[in-house]
Order: structure tokens, then sequence, then C-alpha cells
């Protein structure tokens, strides 16, 4: 069997904080009281062009957007972030438009300050040092296996499909990273992390899907000459199952629009299969990045495809 790569404190505020590290999304068990909520998808009269403008959904038949509610949660430093209750949470909206065998997910949320670069360098000292600064964040996760929870402590096994678009990184190409998160309450036979849940230890594998994105990171500059160098760089073509999630997001006036869509099937099992009829369990999050990282969180939401 595998060795666990790290083992968290068995002390539950050590392992908020390590689970923040890895980017999981995290709520108190319970926190959301009422059932999943159920969002309509239009059929649309013609594909939706990934750029980052939700303008064109009207014009193609789609429903207006739905305000979805977010909540605070846990962080990596907890004295970076104010508590729950004391900071209003952004507003978010989302729509769902298929056209053809096509799924598309349109979000807008409030931020009034766009983190748009990921661990760039500077120059410090007479040569470059990389920075802690991270780029703003909006991922979906969907159920994929028999169960599924909003909590990431909870000690339940469940296996979500991922798709994370970065500000910094998946607009240089217009790719979501897809990838695949797995908890369970006993631990996998390959290298994983676990850490203290709510009843006991959680086991958590996370993988990219195999491919490559449409981003990497670039080496240390070299010279003392320049002030500031990007953190990432494209990576062209992107490929195979890694680049599956076209996106794109565009801030403006205070409020960051973002487009996705993807194919119902995309011939990887590990990827979730949209049929036609069939409910699908998700969950959203907003990461409000810079140095203070923020994430908030959507409770449990669903939607089904037209029937055939």
């Amino acid at each position: 069997m595998g060795r666990p790569m790290r083992r968290s404190s068995i002390d539950r505020g050590s392992s908020l904080r390590f689970a923040a590290l890895l980017g999981i999304l995290l709520s108190p068990e319970g926190a959301w009281a009422e059932p999943v909520r159920r969002l309509g998808v239009t059929p649309l009269s013609a594909p939706v062009v990934v750029d980052g403008d939700l303008g064109e959904w009207s014009a193609l038949g789609s429903a207006a957007a739905e305000p979805i509610p977010l909540q605070l949660s846990e962080t990596l430093e907890e004295e970076e972030t104010p508590p729950p209750g004391e900071e209003k949470p952004p507003a978010l909206e989302i729509q769902l438009g298929i056209h053809g065998r096509r799924l598309y997910v349109g979000a807008r949320w409030a931020d009034p300050t766009p983190s748009q670069e990921y661990k760039p360098w500077r120059r410090q000292g007479g040569r470059f040092q990389q920075q802690r600064l991270v780029d703003d964040m909006f991922v979906l996760r969907f159920q994929t296996g028999e169960s599924f929870s909003s909590c990431m402590l909870a000690n339940r096994p469940y296996v979500t499909d991922l798709w994370r678009w970065s500000a910094g990184r998946s607009d240089l190409t217009g790719i979501a990273d897809d990838m695949i998160h797995r908890f369970s309450d006993k631990p996998f036979d390959q290298p994983s992390v676990e850490y203290e849940g709510l009843r006991g230890m959680v086991y958590f594998l996370k993988a990219m899907d195999s491919g490559t994105g449409g981003w990497q990171m670039t080496a240390r500059p070299e010279g003392s000459q320049g002030g500031v160098v990007p953190g990432t760089e494209t990576r062209v073509p992107p490929q195979g199952s890694r680049a599956d999630v076209v996106a794109k997001g565009s801030w403006r006036d205070g409020y960051w629009s973002l487009e996705m869509g993807r194919d119902f099937s995309t011939g990887d099992p590990e990827d979730v299969l949209f049929e036609p009829g069939k409910g699908i369990v998700f969950q959203g999050g907003v990461f409000l990045a810079g140095y203070k990282m923020k994430k908030y969180i959507t409770p449990s939401l669903e939607f089904g495809l037209p029937g055939p």
C-alpha cells in the first residue's frame, strides 16, 4: 500500500488550514439546511462564443441568470479573513444552457479588485524571487459516483469531477483545468493526503486529468534587469482530457463574468457524463485572491438536461 505523502496534526484547526492549502472547498457540516436547489437548463438557438461576455445569452434564448447564495469558507490563515458573518459574501449568478450535445455555464460575481497574476517573479536584492500572489478562481465540482457532500471534512467516500478556471492561468489559452478529487474514510492504495475530519481521518486524492493544460510555470528569470516577470506562460497546444473544458473570464466594473463549456461526453470514464433526463448534483466556489485568499462556496445544486 502506498505511503501517504503527508499526515496532518490531529488538531482540527490545523486540519482546516491544511485542507484549505490543498485548494479544498470547506463548509461546516449541515451549514446548508435547505434541500438541494435545482437550476434550470435552457436550450440555446446557437453555440455560445466562450469569451467571457455574457451579453449574448439572452439573444440565444437563455433564461435569466439565477442568484446563488454563498457563504465564507475556512481559509489557510484564519487571521487573514474575517470570521463568517463579519463580511458580506459576493453576489453570484449562474445560468446553464445547452446547444447540440454541449453544456454551457455562465457565471457572474462581484469582485472589486481583480487578481490576475499567479506567482509572478519580482526582482529583489539583485535576483528574481517568486511572489506569493495568486489569481482569482472559480470552480465547479460535479458528483460522479453514488454519493456527494458539500463538506470536505465529512468522513464519507465520494468522487468529484472538478473544473477550475483561474484568471492568470486559464485565460492564457481559454482552457480550464480538469481534475478529479477523491475522498474516503479509508486509505487509498496509492500515495494520498490525509487529514483530520469531523469523525476521524479523511483521505484525499487529487489528480489532474491526463494530457496537458493551457499553461505552465515560467522558470526563474536570469539577470538583474527588469522589475516583474509573469509566473505563467502559455503551453500550446492543450490536449487530452485535461483540456476538455473551455473557459474564459472577463472583469469589468467590479464584476467577473465567466463562460465555460464542455461536451456532454468526453470519452474519459472519470469525467462527469451529462445524460439527458438524468439529474447532476454539483457545487460552486468563488476564490477572491491576491495575498489574502477568501473562499466562498455555494450549497449543493442540481440540474437536469431535457430528455431525449
